[in-house]
C-alpha cells in the first residue's frame, strides 16, 4: 500500500510542475509576468519557469521539515498532517479557478455560434466546482479549515499582480493567436 501512496505522490508532484512551469511560462509570454519567466531549453520545454516551480518545492520541503509543529495534528505524523492541509488547499484552489473559468466561458467564447453550449457547460462547470469549493469549506476541522483563507489570500496576490500587469500586455490581437472551433460552421 505504501508504494501505491508514493507513486501517486510522484505522479502529483510531477503533474504540478509541469502545470505550474507551464502556466508561468504562459503568463511570461503573455507579458503579465517578467519576460525571463518565457525562456525555453534546446528541448522546448519551459526552462526558467521550470527551475522557479522547482525553487518553490525545496523552499517548502525546507519549511516543512524543519518546522515541524507547522499544521500539526496529534493522530497523525507530520507528512500525514502536511498532506492533508496542501492537499486541500491545492484542491480548493484548483476548484476556484475553473469555477473562474466557467464563469469566464460567458465573455470569453461570446463570439461563438452556438451561445447554448457555451452557456450549458459554463452552468454545468459552475456547479460542479462550487459544489467542490462548498464541499472544501463547509464545516471542515482545524488545521485544513485555514485552506479557504490562504487560497483568499493568494487568489488576492494573483489579482493585484494580474492588475499590474494588464497596463502592460499587448492586446491578444497583436499576438497573432487565433481561436478556431472544433464546430464546422463556428466563427
Amino acid at each position: 500500500m505504501e508504494l501505491v501512496v508514493i507513486i501517486d505522490m510522484l505522479a502529483v508532484l510531477l503533474g504540478c510542475a509541469t502545470a505550474g512551469s507551464r502556466g508561468l511560462f504562459a503568463l511570461a509570454r503573455d507579458r503579465r509576468l517578467p519576460s525571463g519567466l518565457g525562456r525555453v531549453s534546446s528541448h522546448g520545454t519551459p526552462l526558467a519557469a521550470g527551475i522557479v516551480v522547482m525553487a518553490g518545492y525545496a523552499v517548502a520541503i525546507l519549511v516543512t521539515t524543519l518546522w515541524t509543529g507547522l499544521w500539526a495534528s496529534p493522530a497523525f505524523p507530520h507528512y500525514v498532517a502536511m498532506f492533508n492541509v496542501l492537499s486541500a488547499f491545492g484542491s480548493l484552489a484548483m476548484a476556484c479557478v475553473y469555477f473562474l473559468l466557467s464563469l469566464g466561458a460567458f465573455h470569453g467564447l461570446a463570439d461563438y455560434q452556438r451561445r447554448w453550449v457555451v452557456a450549458l457547460a459554463a452552468v454545468v462547470g459552475m456547479a460542479v466546482t462550487g459544489a467542490a469549493i462548498f464541499g472544501a469549506v463547509y464545516e471542515v476541522a482545524a488545521p485544513v479549515a485555514y485552506a479557504p483563507a490562504a487560497a483568499a489570500v493568494v487568489f488576492a496576490i494573483g489579482l493585484v499582480a494580474a492588475r499590474r500587469a494588464g497596463s502592460h500586455r499587448r492586446p491578444v490581437a497583436a499576438s497573432g493567436v487565433t481561436r478556431t472551433s472544433p464546430y464546422p460552421g463556428d466563427a
